[in-house]
């Protein structure tokens, strides 16, 4: 007795396609996977620490602050945040927490965002207690060297650099995303993580301070050739913590020969980091 084969119809094709080569966006969802971004007030105020959940989706989110102190509960919050926007919470710290923020003048916590639906965000912060003065250059008793991680996620192993007064500088390079579109052409836009060339130095608090390399890019759009990328390390003073983002920019034309035209490309990407001192 003779079997039919199995008839392999067009939609099946497809389904096996989109199995085996995944989609060109999926280094910009992986960027955006975080569905918040969590910070915090530098001090605590009548044992209460002000925590700050940025929603970076276009949905409305909820969902529940709590900070630990090592394996002590420091404290819980509930919250809901609009699209696009932020709220502010308090976190009333345990008496555990407190006594040791009052013994040590400073707590390190690590704080969790649980959404609804969506997973969980962890990030790292110091606060002071009162009267507690910031050090200059860092935490007193520490180097200069520091340890980040982009988009809150993650050990902090991403890339590494130095702090001396103000002054920052790359000792581990990062990758940061970058987006190109075509603005003609097949109006293609493709993204890709690219080496953060400059080291710098970069100064601390700067939000327009900028560098330019003429570097290749792996982004399927930019050939082998080199292009000029213009840099910026954007960063600002979290607690004891540093936070900041790495920002590319680049534009180019490329000439269609099918179609006899010149197509611009422009390309741009911010990526998110916070770090700490080693």
């Amino acid at each position: 007795m003779l079997l039919a084969p199995n008839k392999i119809t067009t939609a099946s094709l497809f389904t096996l396609s989109l199995l085996a080569f995944p989609a060109i966006g999926s280094a910009a969802d992986a960027q955006a996977a975080a569905p918040v971004r969590v910070t915090a007030a530098a001090q605590a105020t009548n044992g209460t620490v002000t925590v700050k959940v940025q929603n970076r989706t276009r949905s409305k989110l909820a969902g529940r602050v709590s900070a630990k102190a090592g394996k002590v509960a420091a404290g819980s919050a509930a919250y809901r945040v609009k699209p696009r926007r932020s709220a502010t919470v308090g976190l009333s710290l345990g008496a555990a927490a407190r006594r040791k923020l009052a013994a040590d003048r400073s707590l390190r916590l690590r704080v969790t965002a649980t959404v609804r639906g969506r997973r969980s965000v962890t990030t790292a912060i110091t606060v002071t207690g009162p009267g507690a003065a910031p050090t200059p250059g860092g935490q007193k008793g520490k180097g200069p060297n520091w340890v980040a991680r982009t988009d809150s996620t993650g050990a902090y192993d991403d890339f590494a650099f130095t702090l001396a007064g103000d002054q920052v500088s790359v000792t581990k390079r990062p990758m940061a995303f970058l987006q190109c579109a075509e603005n003609g052409g097949s109006y293609d836009t493709y993204g890709s993580w690219e080496l953060f060339q400059p080291a710098g130095p970069w100064t601390l608090g700067a939000q327009s301070q900028e560098m330019t390399e003429s570097t290749p890019l792996v982004n399927q759009m930019a050939g082998s050739s080199p292009h000029s990328v213009r840099y910026q390390l954007r960063t600002s003073r979290s607690g004891d913590g540093i936070s900041g983002q790495l920002y590319m920019s680049s534009a180019w034309s490329n000439y269609d020969y099918y179609n006899n035209e010149i197509v611009f490309v422009n390309c741009f990407g911010t990526t998110s980091f916070d770090a700490v001192q080693q």
